[in-house]
């Protein structure tokens, strides 16, 4: 898989990624981002989370030859179980009318080591995976960059992080939902 260098993420990555970071990439899809967070911190490791099976075979096969990278098959999310989940591609996710049930983990429930990094891209559903790591994130502190595809989304990841003392900025203005990215770091001072 080729990395696209001209991203307008690729100078944010290198600012704030070290070697031996650790990083959560949640909603990892085929490994792109996974792939390049492998590159930006090669004597750290990558936590690499897809619920979507088809997503997940993809993610597998592109990863292979890549051994900091750790792969982790379920939605992330406020609680522990099953979810029902709609597969439709690079948009599959978490819906009550979702043709297939996958599992849910909460990362305040892992054993995984802390992150210093998380990227999250969950069509929709960041506000219940940040619920499920309210104690990871206090703990760790991690820069996060999260797509947000909606208002709700919006408000929910805005609460919960801003109630653990993340400052939130849209890193890229000219674009608007579905597709806006935040970058979330802890206020200093």
């Amino acid at each position: 898989m080729e990395l696209i260098s001209n991203t307008s993420l690729i100078p944010v990555l290198r600012n704030v990624l070290k070697p031996t970071d650790v990083v959560y990439d949640i909603g990892a899809n085929a490994g792109y981002w996974s792939l390049a967070f492998s590159r930006f911190c090669p004597s750290g490791a990558v936590y690499a989370f897809e619920p979507s099976p088809t997503n997940y075979a993809r993610l597998e096969i592109n990863t292979a030859e890549t051994p900091n990278i750790m792969l982790i098959c379920g939605a992330v999310s406020d609680s522990t179980g099953t979810a029902r989940f709609s597969e439709r591609g690079s948009v599959s996710s978490i819906r009550l009318d979702g043709e297939l049930e996958v599992k849910r983990l909460r990362l305040d429930d892992s054993n995984l080591p802390l992150p210093n990094f998380v990227k999250v891209d969950i069509e929709g559903h960041a506000g219940s995976a940040f619920c499920g790591a309210i104690d990871l994130l206090r703990r760790s502190k991690p820069i996060i960059i999260c797509e947000i595809h909606n208002r709700l989304e919006e408000a929910a990841v805005s609460s919960t992080l801003g109630a653990l003392g993340y400052r939130i900025e849209n890193i890229e203005r000219e674009r608007s939902f579905p597709f806006s990215c935040a970058l979330a770091t802890m206020r200093t001072g």
